[in-house]
């Protein structure tokens, strides 16, 4: 829709843009779908309006201090909160082998990021999808 207001010459909105999502008002998660993908950005659920796929992206940042938490930057456009439980293992730490991230949904578009990260210089690259896109769709592009 962007694309498209640009390419007509549009170069800017005074007031709101409104997006009627009614013509799709079912099920946003099929059958047999696995619960465990559903954060994922690839399982994003399906909506009549999509804005960046219906994900968000974060960076996690191991803590300088091993044992400590590591912590996450997003973008302030997102409507989403974050938390880090992650803990931040010394680089050849035994235990990194049996180390896994998840992620945990919340109400409102809250995630808690769990699990351990062994100390990178590079922040870890990580996209989630959005639970309820309308909070997203809001905010986005007021940019």
């Amino acid at each position: 829709m962007v694309a498209e207001l640009k390419k007509a010459g549009v170069q800017q909105i005074k007031g709101n843009v409104l997006v009627d999502t009614s013509i799709f008002a079912s099920h946003d998660k099929a059958p047999g779908w696995p619960w465990n993908d559903m954060t994922q950005c690839f399982s994003a659920p399906p909506a009549a309006a999509i804005v960046d796929r219906n994900c968000f992206s974060i960076s996690l940042y191991s803590a300088p201090k091993a044992d400590d938490l590591a912590y996450i930057r997003i973008a302030s456009y997102y409507p989403v909160v974050m938390f880090s439980q992650v803990r931040t293992l010394a680089k050849g730490s035994p235990d990194a082998q049996y180390c896994e991230l998840d992620v945990v949904p919340g109400d409102l578009n809250r995630f808690t990021l769990t699990g351990c990260l062994t100390q990178r210089a590079d922040p870890l690259p990580l996209a989630f999808a959005i639970q309820g896109w309308c909070q997203l769709c809001g905010r986005h592009h007021q940019r």
